[in-house]
């Protein structure tokens, strides 16, 4: 090559980079983030807003929420960093043209109740909760109907309480009332419950927790725990407890199983269910729950927490929940065995729509997963697919209402612009909660079978997912 040739190939990449350059300085910056800047921000930090509550989710989940929309949103130097026990701070560079502006949002994850606690105290904009918020913790906030609003509320990812146990011992399953005896000191000794002859050594989370809230909700009903229990603040320190001691006992949500093992539960006359990524994300397993965030008026960072809650919601978002050890909520068929066989060679989506209780009317989270289920179905991973809907009610004759429960949802998809591919039917009086049980109302569910138009089985996950034990 010449060097006037090479002389003008340097010029041409320089005046390229150079576009390139000027054209990323041009590029309009999102929303939240003009608007950040339109605020006459000084100085080089700054607290966007604060995010306190459940250590469930603090502890991993919220930072890595926020450090994957400060990602998506351009941000760099993006960085979670631990500054204290259940306190950690993410951060990330935002170029406000030549001034770098460093943003940083605290996450405390000291427990659920202290999330609504530092709303009230207008010290956090965001609570991170494990459990759905109570009236006299909405009391200081607005009316609880607000609060409880898709405006004000977002289930994050659904999770499952594990019973975890050391890995030596022997014993596979409990149902709902032997737990409940062991954590309340009824039942002191494995060999009661089925297990290998010695004690009980029970741990649990302490009263600021979430996930305790659930625990005593679900398993102990308004019965004290067992005043020998070991409390912990942390749910990794509890897990790491149970390993230390083969004659332990605890509970953790899914994420922090690690090495522990996860006992399959019972719900009076149910069959016993292993907490799994397709029996959490239906709610079918006894112990399942929602997490969620709670918001409050934001003021000037109103667009940014909108902004990040829109990500939470997002295939993004989700992806980051599963990454996390939570079950997302995004939608996809798995193979399973089923008995009925009017469903041979459908595949199961990972939802279950649930309604309010004695109704036909869906609950708040359904109408939310109506809209995910029509956006699966009209776009390329649920595109052409058939969809059956199978209602279910506590009882065999009550099959005219868990019919008239598909064909609401069935009424709700075809609102929604869904075509005609859509059948219903009434499904027999399968349980996932005994009929007396504070959680009877999950009998009452409407589950989503699909295949494709030729009858070839939809999605490639497989049954492992959906461990029974009989």
């Amino acid at each position: 090559m010449r060097l006037g040739d090479g002389l003008r190939w340097f010029l041409f990449l320089l005046i390229g980079c150079s576009q390139m350059v000027m054209a990323a300085q041009d590029a309009p910056l999102p929303d939240w983030q003009r608007a950040l800047l339109q605020q006459g921000t000084q100085g080089s930090r700054l607290e966007l807003f604060r995010i306190a509550g459940s250590n469930t989710i603090g502890a991993h989940l919220a930072p890595n929420l926020v450090a994957g929309f400060f990602r998506a949103e351009g941000l760099r130097d993006v960085t979670v960093e631990t500054v204290a026990e259940n306190n950690v701070q993410v951060t990330g560079t935002l170029m406000a043209g030549e001034r770098p502006l460093q943003l940083v949002v605290p996450v405390l994850a000291h427990g659920t109740r202290t999330g609504f606690q530092a709303l009230a105290q207008g010290s956090a904009l965001l609570a991170a909760a494990s459990r759905r918020i109570r009236p006299e913790e909405a009391q200081p906030l607005g009316p609880l109907a607000q609060l409880q609003s898709a405006d004000h509320e977002l289930v994050v990812a659904i999770d499952g309480l594990a019973i975890i146990v050391h890995p030596s011992n022997p014993l596979r399953q409990l149902d709902l009332r032997q737990i409940r005896n062991l954590f309340t000191g009824r039942v002191r000794n494995w060999a009661e419950v089925g297990g290998a002859p010695g004690p009980v050594n029970l741990l649990a989370r302490d009263e600021k927790s979430g996930t305790r809230d659930t625990f005593d909700a679900l398993v102990l009903q308004d019965q004290p725990l067992a005043t020998g229990a070991r409390r912990f603040e942390s749910n990794e320190r509890l897990a790491e407890a149970v390993l230390a001691d083969v004659s332990a006992i605890g509970f953790v949500p899914l994420a922090h199983i690690g090495q522990a093992r996860a006992l399959a539960v019972a719900d009076g006359s149910s069959v016993a269910l292993a907490p799994s990524a397709l029996t959490v994300a239906t709610e079918d397993y006894p112990l399942s729950r929602r997490l969620y965030f709670y918001r409050v008026d934001a003021g000037q960072r109103a667009p940014a927490l909108a902004a990040l809650l829109r990500y939470v919601h997002s295939d993004a978002g989700q992806r980051v929940a599963t990454e996390t050890g939570f079950v997302a909520q995004s939608l996809h068929p798995v193979v399973v065995e089923t008995a009925d066989t009017r469903l041979d060679g459908w595949s199961r989506l990972n939802m279950n729509i649930r309604f309010e209780e004695g109704s036909s009317e869906l609950d708040d989270k359904a109408r939310q997963d109506v809209q995910r289920l029509t956006d699966f179905l009209n776009h390329s991973a649920g595109a052409g697919l058939v969809v059956t809907l199978v209602g279910y009610s506590p009882a065999d004759d009550a099959r005219g209402l868990s019919r008239l429960r598909a064909q609401n949802v069935r009424w709700q998809l075809r609102q929604q612009g869904v075509d005609g591919r859509v059948a219903t039917l009434a499904g027999d009086a399968t349980l996932v909660a005994g009929l007396d049980s504070v959680q009877a109302e999950r009998n009452r569910r409407v589950e989503i079978w699909v295949r494709t138009p030729g009858g070839e089985e939809a999605g490639s996950h497989r049954a492992d997912m959906a461990e029974r034990h009989p």
